[in-house]
C-alpha cells in the first residue's frame, strides 16, 4: 500500500477498518434515506451542546463547531465526519472488536451492548476491509490544497464552513450529481468533494485512537431527478476515486487502498491485536472501561 500511495517515505498515511467489506466508504450522516439531513442534523448538534452540558468528557474546553462534530462522531451521533486513525492496529481493532468478549459483555450501554451482540454472528461471518488512505493526495486530486486543515483554528472553519454545521438557507447549498466528484468546465469542482481534515486532540479517545476525518460537504442539495439515488453511494470515497481514474488515467495517482481481510483470518489476526496491547480500554479510555477491564480479568 505504502509503494501505491507514496511519493515518500514521511508521506502520511491513514488507515480505517470496516468489519463488512460490502459498506459503503461514505459517513454515517449520509446512510440514511437523505431526507431532511440538514434539520435533523442541525437539531441533533443543538441536542448534544445541550445535553452533555457538565459531562465529564468535555473537560478539554470545547470551543469550535469542528470540535463539537467530532465529539459527536465518537459518541455514537451520525455526523458528516468520517474516522480515520494513524494507527493500523487501531483500525484493524474495529474491524474485530466483537472477537474482543468484553465489548459485548461490559460496554456501558445496554443499547450498543445489544446491538453489537445481536448483530455479532452476521459481522463474524463476513469478510472485512481495511482502507489505506494517503490524505495530502487526496485533497490534491480533489481540487484542495494538499495541506490538511485544522478546522479547530477559526480562519480555517470561516473557510471550510461547508463541512461543518449545515446551514437551514437552501440558498446556500449546491447541487449534486449522479457521480461524484463534480466537474466544473473540465476542472474538478473542490467545494463539493471531501477533504481531509485534522480537528484538536481534546477527546481522550481521539487522542488514543489518534483519530482524524474525512468531511463531507454539508450543504448540498439533492436535485428531483436524483430522489431515489442513495447519497451514501453518491459520496463513496471508493467509487469517487474510480471515478477520477477514469476520467484521466494517465495522470492517475491513487490515493485509496483497499484491503480485504478475509473471514478464515480474523479469529488470528484478533490473538494478534490483542498481544500487541489493543483492548477495549485501549479504544475507548474512560474510566468504566478500565476498570471493567481490570475486572474482567479476575472475573
Amino acid at each position: 500500500a505504502k509503494k501505491l500511495l507514496c511519493d515518500d517515505e514521511k508521506d502520511t498515511l491513514w488507515f480505517r477498518g470496516q468489519a463488512v467489506c460490502s459498506w459503503n466508504l461514505s459517513p454515517a450522516l449520509f446512510r440514511g434515506k437523505g431526507e431532511n439531513i440538514q434539520k435533523n442534523y442541525v437539531q441533533a448538534y443543538e441536542l448534544f451542546r445541550a445535553d452533555s452540558y457538565g459531562a465529564v468528557e468535555l473537560f478539554g474546553g470545547i470551543q469550535t463547531e469542528a470540535d463539537w462534530i467530532s465529539y459527536m462522531q465518537h459518541y455514537f451521533v451520525p455526523t458528516n465526519f468520517m474516522d480515520w486513525t494513524e494507527q493500523p492496529l487501531t483500525s484493524l481493532y474495529f474491524i474485530l472488536e466483537n472477537y474482543f468478549k468484553d465489548f459485548c459483555r461490559f460496554h456501558k450501554d445496554p443499547i450498543i451492548r445489544e446491538c453489537r451482540s445481536e448483530n455479532k454472528k452476521n459481522r463474524l461471518e463476513q469478510d472485512s476491509v481495511l482502507y489505506v488512505l494517503n490524505p495530502e493526495r487526496m485533497n490534491e486530486a480533489l481540487g484542495h490544497t494538499s495541506v490538511i486543515p485544522n478546522l479547530s483554528i477559526p480562519e480555517n472553519a470561516k473557510k471550510y464552513n461547508h463541512y461543518l454545521i449545515p446551514s437551514l438557507d437552501k440558498n446556500d447549498y449546491d447541487s449534486i450529481g449522479e457521480e461524484m466528484p463534480v466537474y466544473n468546465g473540465g476542472k474538478i469542482k473542490d467545494k463539493l468533494n471531501p477533504i481531509a481534515i485534522i480537528t484538536s486532540q481534546l477527546s481522550n479517545r481521539i487522542k488514543a485512537q489518534r483519530g482524524h476525518f474525512v468531511a463531507f460537504n454539508t450543504n448540498v442539495f439533492v436535485p428531483d431527478s436524483m430522489s431515489k439515488v442513495k447519497l451514501q453511494e453518491v459520496f463513496d470515497l471508493e467509487k469517487i476515486q474510480q471515478s477520477i481514474y477514469d476520467k484521466n488515467q494517465e495522470e492517475f495517482k491513487p490515493f485509496l487502498h483497499k484491503i480485504i481481510i478475509p473471514l478464515k483470518c480474523k479469529e488470528d489476526l484478533s490473538v494478534f491485536v490483542g498481544e500487541m496491547g489493543i483492548s477495549l480500554a485501549r479504544i475507548y479510555p474512560e474510566l468504566h472501561n478500565i476498570g471493567e477491564e481490570i475486572a474482567s480479568k479476575f472475573n
